[in-house]
């Protein structure tokens, strides 16, 4: 996005004014007489900010208040995290039973206490091996694992037929649609094996769960940091900042946060830093950065819901204000979180298949602030060689009637095709647009109350021979709010400045 400044209304004012080079061919305007002079209309016309801001398509960044403000939004990327990059469970897990029972761990996350686990898919496979002589039946089950209230369990029937051992193998039956109930994040595979005779012995079994998705996980979350991924957002408002002072009354910047897993979380805010055009780094402080925000989450009873929290820093709980007036052009954050701050025993969370956490950072600026001799500067392209070919001498008239609470003192620099300087426009800088008055109460301007400025620009002969080079011109700007940047100001969408030009010249004979 383009600065304010260099996409500021004024440079397109300027670009206007300066653009309108083609002249008509005045050696055929009527008889050649030396003493002819002709007036001739330029232009007429008005703009405002949001025209200005979208000519440089940057309306993705815009938005217009009720009352009509303008707020830039300087967004950070998305950061988000999904469950399975943030808890992880077995995708598989093998077993061998020698004896009767067998205890698998469900994850290896030690801050992780499974109770309850839904499937979506899953299998179990199993190689049986018995070394009786005689025919059995080996029963394979879970206890814990139930579906419609009914027990996971697989019966295999060993045929001895004089050689031993005598194998068998369980192929991937489907354990999708059950619901696992875990003891202390365990869960215990039992097998029943009997001879033909009656007799109760253990066959040897080496399996495995595979393929394991789950749909739901409800349980215990400790204490566990989370990563996010450190950003930084460029804030390019002062990216032509020379010297001068801005101070926005209401700026912000805004945390969003998304979060459907059933867990409480609070942020942790390694850093954030604002870098300014003078090179700076700059802490932004505030209590908020030591204690934490602490984030919305769905409870149990709200599992499939998301819960939004959004948070701001601003002039009441932190020190933005002056970090935003010092010229800022990034904010630099690394902020994480962490789940169950508290480590309390008693909250049980969960997490879907589906959960996830989003979280964005932006930095918020609506227009609302005092301005003092701002300095702004931007070069364009002007070929003046039609505008002063056929001119003897010119004069032109530059009228601004305007109803935007911001001024700007210009000089303007005549640039030849090696940047070399010409000439210059004024003397010295002179106002061509002078900010409108503004209620002291509101900081908007006084309704049907617009400032007029009129300017005279003198081209004599000397002058438009060396203008005649021009390939560029160079524009120095110096923007002050009303009230020579004294009282607050609010620029608005329905603000216009009206601009009329015109000429008088006479041609060459």
């Amino acid at each position: 996005m383009k600065a304010f400044l260099k996409l500021s209304f004024f440079f397109i004012v300027l670009s206007i004014i300066f653009s309108c080079n083609k002249l008509d061919d005045l050696s055929n305007a009527g008889p050649q007489n030396s003493d002819q002079e002709f007036a001739i209309p330029l232009f007429s016309g008005k703009t405002n900010i949001t025209e200005a801001l979208d000519h440089f398509g940057t309306k993705d960044y815009i938005k217009i208040g009720t009352d009509g403000l303008i707020t830039l939004n300087f967004k950070g990327d998305l950061s988000t995290k999904k469950a399975n990059e943030i808890w992880t469970l077995f995708e598989t897990i093998p077993f061998a039973l020698n004896d009767s029972i067998f205890a698998l761990p469900l994850s290896d996350n030690t801050n992780l206490d499974v109770e309850k686990i839904f499937y979506k898919s899953g299998y179990m496979s199993a190689l049986v091996q018995s070394m009786a002589t005689e025919d059995v039946t080996v029963k394979l089950y879970v206890p814990q694992l139930k579906k419609n209230g009914v027990q996971f369990e697989q019966t295999l029937n060993l045929k001895y037929s004089g050689i031993l051992p005598v194998l068998g193998k369980i192929d991937s039956a489907s354990i999708a649609g059950y619901e696992l109930s875990s003891d202390n994040d365990t869960v215990y595979i039992k097998q029943e094996t009997y001879t033909a005779s009656g007799k109760k012995i253990n066959a040897t079994i080496y399996g495995a769960l595979t393929k394991l998705e789950f749909s739901y996980v409800q349980g215990f979350w400790g204490r566990e940091f989370v990563d996010l991924q450190r950003d930084t957002i460029n804030i390019d408002l002062f990216e032509n900042w020379r010297q001068g002072t801005v101070t926005f009354v209401d700026p912000t910047i805004k945390i969003n946060v998304i979060n459907s897993f059933g867990v409480p979380t609070r942020s942790d805010i390694k850093t954030m830093k604002v870098f300014t055009v003078k090179n700076d780094i700059l802490d932004v402080q505030s209590q908020v950065i030591t204690d934490g925000i602490n984030f919305n989450y769905p409870k149990i009873s709200e599992v499939g819901q998301t819960k939004l929290t959004s948070f701001s820093f601003d002039n009441k709980n932190s020190n933005i204000v002056q970090l935003l007036g010092s010229g800022p052009k990034a904010l630099d954050y690394d902020i994480d979180f962490i789940a169950n701050p508290d480590n309390n025993i008693n909250i049980k969370g969960f997490m879907t298949d589906s959960s996830y956490f989003l979280f964005q950072t932006e930095v918020t600026l609506p227009f609302y602030g005092k301005a003092i001799q701002f300095d702004a500067r931007d070069t364009f392209d002007l070929d003046f060689s039609k505008f002063t070919e056929n001119a003897a001498s010119a004069e032109l008239k530059l009228i601004t009637e305007n109803g935007i609470p911001l001024g700007a003192d210009v000089q303007c620099y005549f640039l030849d095709s090696q940047s070399n300087v010409i000439d210059s426009l004024f003397t010295v800088k002179k106002q061509i647009v002078g900010p409108a008055p503004v209620d002291e109460l509101t900081g908007f301007p006084k309704p049907n109350v617009l400032t007029k400025v009129v300017t005279y620009i003198p081209l004599d002969a000397a002058r438009i021979a060396k203008l005649i080079n021009t390939k560029k011109i160079a524009t120095k700007a110096l923007f002050t709010t009303s009230n020579d940047g004294l009282t607050a100001v609010k620029i608005a969408a329905n603000q216009d400045i009206y601009i009329r030009m015109g000429m008088k010249v006479k041609p060459k004979s």
